[in-house]
């Protein structure tokens, strides 16, 4: 992925499938689309949001020390450039702040 350890990162969907973090000596420190006791996760309504929206959040996740978000599936077509498909996995990640290339 392209991050060192103890990078801080957020999931968006699903944060109980997070070995790699654990793997790679991550620390998952914000889960974005997940409301506890839920069945199904909102992880749709983050890539519904308007890029504006999407950016304005990607900044407070940097505020905060973040410099990852790895989504927990493959991205959809909508996904804004910067998003990487992680191969045969399905997970994909876009780096912001300054861990951006």
């Amino acid at each position: 992925m392209g991050l060192a350890r103890e990078d801080e990162i957020a999931v968006l969907g699903d944060p109980f499938d997070v070995y790699y973090a654990f793997l790679d000596h991550l620390r998952v420190v914000a889960t974005i689309g997940f409301q506890s006791g839920e069945t199904e996760n909102e992880a749709a309504m983050f890539w519904a949001m308007d890029s504006k929206s999407r950016k304005a959040l990607e900044d407070r996740l940097t505020g905060l020390g973040i410099v990852a978000i790895v989504a927990s599936s493959r991205c959809p077509s909508i996904a804004d450039a910067g998003w990487q498909s992680m191969g045969d996995h399905h997970y994909c990640v876009l780096r912001i702040g300054h861990a951006a290339p």
